[in-house]
């Protein structure tokens, strides 16, 4: 089961972050019945240690854990998978939306953004983000078209698999979305 974890008023950013991610891997694992300690072949600091691939998404190369990590003013949220994943939540700023979902989004997006505004313009930032972090790709992917209706897909299929896109609510003046490989997870308050 996949497993997020979030902080409130927290100012933490990049690598001062770190020890808090080993901390929620160990956790993640024990949750879902993975023995860390039948993983170790040197020791525990070499297992949980976080590396920074070509396009600086940090992951653990000792691990089978997935995890993506946003923040955005006083939240930050991290997502742990046995998957490829993705996450993201941004506040809901005042602005130009018009003109950067006009930049940025597809026809189809940009619409969705007129009829809804601003709740519309932070759906599809957030799932687009989502998505380039779980394909490692970043925000300016050519995403396949997550639009059906006039609302966000639940699904989409991207290089053969299906993912599921979950919007998640609970932060208030925030928006957040998670895009991840199965359907269900749990949501944790870090204390």
């Amino acid at each position: 089961m996949d497993i997020i974890f979030y902080e409130k008023n927290s100012k933490k950013k990049g690598e001062e972050s770190y020890p808090l991610i080993k901390e929620l891997a160990e956790f993640y694992l024990w949750q879902n019945d993975i023995v860390w300690e039948d993983l170790l072949k040197e020791t525990k600091e070499e297992l949980f240690s976080i590396e920074v691939d070509e396009r600086d998404k940090p992951f653990f190369p000792n691990l089978p854990v997935e995890f993506s990590v946003s923040h955005s003013k006083d939240y930050w949220v991290c997502l742990f998978s046995d998957a490829p994943c993705g996450i993201d939540i941004q506040e809901m700023r005042e602005g130009n939306i018009i003109a950067i979902a006009k930049r940025f989004y597809s026809e189809k997006q940009l619409a969705y953004v007129e009829e809804l505004g601003r709740d519309g313009f932070y759906d599809i930032w957030t799932i687009r983000e989502a998505f380039g972090k779980m394909t490692g790709i970043g925000f300016h992917c050519n995403p396949p078209e997550f639009l059906g209706d006039n609302k966000p897909l639940l699904e989409l299929d991207y290089q053969g698999e299906t993912y599921s896109i979950h919007q998640i609510d609970g932060f208030e003046g925030y928006k957040c979305a998670i895009c991840i490989k199965g359907g269900e997870f749990e949501l944790y308050e870090i204390q």
